[in-house]
């Protein structure tokens, strides 16, 4: 290779680095984590997660870029402004859907028999990073140590993900997180606890733990629960603000709205329409009394 075209290559990998943001063990040790897409177990659309090197830690990677941003890193200027961040999940989320899929069957299966994807081949990493006692919290199991059977349990995994929505609630209202309806405005109040009662908080947690559910088995859980289902009509909620690894577009083209608001805008009233209808001849504008005067020549 000419010293040309290694100092191109050189260039384009410059232009090509990312910022990602990431637990510092996962990076001190000579060890590479793994990015994959997996299935996301609410949507069932590709997302991007990551591996520790081992394969024990999972870690979900959000994205999050500004309408006009870039990087400078070293002395490059990185075109993409993304910032990637990648926070841990439990895999037991990932791992509902393919147990809810195999108990169809209403068979006993092994992991890595319930996990088998050939549209994303790298779910089976989720083997390793699902201990037997992790599972038990979810699922029926067959067989010894060295060779076990899986089999999805409502039941359990409704108890289960009760005992994470109650301890993310009290999470929330240790860290007096705003819950109710006027949440929009936690940046700028702080919550008072006698504004927000424990139920506000299990709904809360609910919504953000439910993000990760089938939508089948998160109705399940609020009927467990015992929360009531909101009307989206007349929720007030603000949307949740998680972004996937894909390209963030706005959910709706202000642009196309100004020539409407201008309408609604430029109403008449009552005085201005009678206004309308008198007789203007020989009338100036108001504006031409503040006109400057035409220079004599």
């Amino acid at each position: 290779m000419s010293p040309e075209s290694e100092d191109d290559t050189d260039n384009a990998r410059k232009q090509s680095q990312l910022v990602f943001l990431m637990p510092e063990k996962e990076i001190s040790r000579n060890e590479t984590p793994i990015l994959c897409h997996l299935t996301h177990p609410q949507s069932e659309k590709p997302a991007m997660f990551m591996f520790s090197n081992d394969d024990r830690k999972l870690y979900e990677v959000l994205s999050f870029k500004e309408k006009y941003s870039s990087w400078i890193i070293d002395k490059t200027v990185q075109k993409d402004g993304c910032i990637f961040l990648t926070t841990p999940i439990d895999p037991l989320f990932l791992v509902i859907p393919y147990l809810i899929k195999a108990n169809l069957s209403g068979k006993f299966m092994t992991l890595d028999q319930i996990l088998a994807d050939t549209d994303y081949p790298d779910c089976q990493r989720l083997c390793t990073a699902c201990s037997c006692d992790q599972l038990k919290n979810i699922s029926e199991s067959k067989g010894d140590d060295d060779l076990k059977a899986y089999r999805f349990n409502a039941d359990l995994a409704k108890s289960w993900l009760k005992t994470k929505i109650v301890k993310l609630a009290m999470k929330l209202k240790e860290k007096k997180q705003h819950v109710t309806s006027g949440a929009q405005s936690s940046i700028f109040i702080k919550s008072k606890s006698e504004s927000a009662h424990k139920d506000d908080y299990i709904r809360y947690a609910f919504g953000i733990v439910s993000e990760y559910l089938p939508q089948s088995l998160s109705n399940e859980v609020r009927e467990y629960l015992g929360i009531p289902e909101v009307n989206e009509t007349t929720a007030k909620e603000p949307p949740t603000k998680k972004v996937k690894l894909e390209n963030v577009t706005p959910e709706e083209d202000y642009s196309h709205n100004s020539d409407t608001l201008h309408k609604k805008n430029s109403k008449l009233t009552a005085s201005q329409k009678k206004l309308e209808k008198v007789d203007k001849t020989g009338m100036k504008n108001i504006a031409s009394f503040f006109s400057p005067k035409p220079k004599k020549s």
